[in-house]
């Protein structure tokens, strides 16, 4: 059989892209990665869209990772991670395919 081809983990995969370069939320390139009070670094618009979640259900703002309670909702820009997203683009157009969709 041919079940070993279930879990090919999506397109990125077969482009190469570095782990870091993708959201943990959508398994995307990131082109504005920021880091949230988890520690972790996100693609804005989809951590901005988790918070609000979190608030519509009546939920504290939780890590969408580790699930536990963030101490606040801030966002710090990732410069270092973005310059070099923006640089693997620049050198691979490839890259561009795994891009989150506007």
């Amino acid at each position: 059989g041919g079940s070993e081809m279930v879990d090919r983990g999506g397109m990125q995969g077969d482009l190469g892209v570095p782990d870091e370069f993708l959201c943990p939320i959508s398994q995307c390139v990131m082109l504005d990665p920021v880091m949230a009070a988890d520690g972790h670094t996100y693609e804005r618009s989809q951590i901005q869209d988790w918070f609000n979640v979190c608030k519509i259900e009546g939920q504290p703002v939780r890590s969408p990772l580790s699930g536990e309670n963030m101490p606040s909702e801030q966002l710090t820009p990732n410069h270092t991670l973005r310059k070099l997203i923006t640089d693997a683009l620049s050198r691979s157009p490839d890259l561009a395919a795994a891009l989150t969709p506007p």
